[in-house]
């Protein structure tokens, strides 16, 4: 309900106090873009260690399963739903969107 009074256009009113209070505590106000950080820090971090993002389908790496991530990344680029801004910033690691 919190993350829902943040926003500008809702009818519930959060205070700067009360905003003060969340972050204090770690709330996260934008729980897509943390989840995407997260993950990309991982695959930045496989690909910092291995060179590339070719991430065999049996390996975990971290708490996140980036095979798994790296597919839904390329099944939104496939359908034109991810940002230029994640796009350039994937193909900063190498990111390959074609199937491999």
């Amino acid at each position: 309900m919190q993350r829902q009074a943040y926003r500008p256009t809702t009818k519930w009113i959060i205070t700067v106090e009360q905003i003060n209070k969340l972050e204090s505590i770690g709330m996260i106000w934008n729980i897509n873009e943390y989840q995407f950080q997260k993950k990309y820090k991982e695959a930045h971090k496989y690909f910092n260690e291995h060179g590339n993002l070719l991430i065999s389908n049996q390996l975990k790496y971290g708490t996140t399963e980036l095979v798994s991530w790296i597919r839904f990344l390329r099944y939104l680029y496939k359908n034109s739903k991810i940002s230029n801004e994640r796009i350039n910033k994937l193909n900063n690691i190498c990111m390959i969107w074609d199937s491999w």
